[in-house]
């Protein structure tokens, strides 16, 4: 996301331009235009939507940029329209276990050095890291008080390999 400053009159200027640059065939212009006045409105939703047709419209073969950039468009939106829904993608994404791996390391660190490497390890991972804290915070949370912390850590689902 650009550090531009919200501009929703300029976003729906540019949104119209893509409209018209859509029906000339011009995807290529279109899609810009929907990129720059979603930079400038990210609240507006239906510009998903025609960045994601824009996008699907181009022509020639797709590489793994194309859809990469593709499903993180879909996935935005998603997020948009089901806040909740962020959970899941975290875990999708390929740091999701090494982020596991740091909480578990920090839970169960020997030494305060160990714990702190890897809290900021975890903590320049951002989103992710943040939640793959919660969701062991709360499993840990959630297991009968009765048992060892090291029974609680067994309890987690280990990452998948």
């Amino acid at each position: 996301m650009s550090s531009r400053k919200a501009n929703p009159e300029k976003a729906s200027k540019l949104e119209a331009k893509g409209d018209r640059l859509l029906e000339k065939g011009k995807v290529e212009k279109a899609l810009r235009k929907f990129k720059k006045a979603h930079e400038l409105d990210p609240s507006r939703r239906e510009l998903y939507d025609k960045m994601i047709s824009a996008r699907d419209k181009l022509p020639g073969d797709w590489e793994m940029e194309d859809f990469v950039e593709s499903v993180s468009l879909v996935m935005e939106k998603q997020e948009e329209e089901n806040p909740p829904i962020r959970q899941v993608h975290a875990k999708l994404s390929p740091e999701w276990d090494d982020a596991r791996m740091l909480v578990l390391t920090i839970v169960g660190a020997a030494d305060e050095n160990e714990a702190e490497a890897a809290i900021q390890k975890l903590v320049a991972m951002g989103e992710v890291g943040t939640r793959a804290a919660i969701e062991i915070l709360l499993k840990l949370k959630e297991a009968p008080e009765a048992e060892g912390a090291e029974d609680k850590e067994e309890e987690i689902d280990e990452p998948k390999e």
